[in-house]
């Protein structure tokens, strides 16, 4: 079995067949990884594209309705340094609910 590692746009990887595929994109409605805000909606199209033919697991707060749940965790989160801005948070991961009925 082999495993690949990329740190690069999503739309720019390159999927054999039968991928196993895990993405932790930035949280929706969040500040994101860069200076450029992250298309959500374009995100969850390109996941609706690839989860018909690999598993897509993907690690996020909230999902669209065709993506369920498959493992949750509450965890505290923190907004500065001084960790006097925590919140609660349910850490999830989602796939499409057509692998779900499988």
């Amino acid at each position: 079995m082999n495993a690949e590692f990329s740190c690069k746009d999503y739309r720019d990887v390159e999927l054999p067949q039968n991928c196993v595929i895990y993405a932790d994109p930035p949280y929706n409605n969040t500040t994101g990884y860069g200076k450029v805000k992250f298309d959500s909606l374009t995100f969850w199209e390109y996941a609706r594209e690839v989860s018909k033919n690999h598993l897509m697991f993907i690690s996020e707060q909230t999902a669209p309705d065709d993506f369920v749940s498959i493992w949750e965790k509450p965890v505290a989160r923190t907004l500065d340094v001084n960790k006097n801005n925590q919140f609660k948070v349910t850490e999830k991961l989602f796939i499409h609910k057509s692998w779900k009925e499988m």
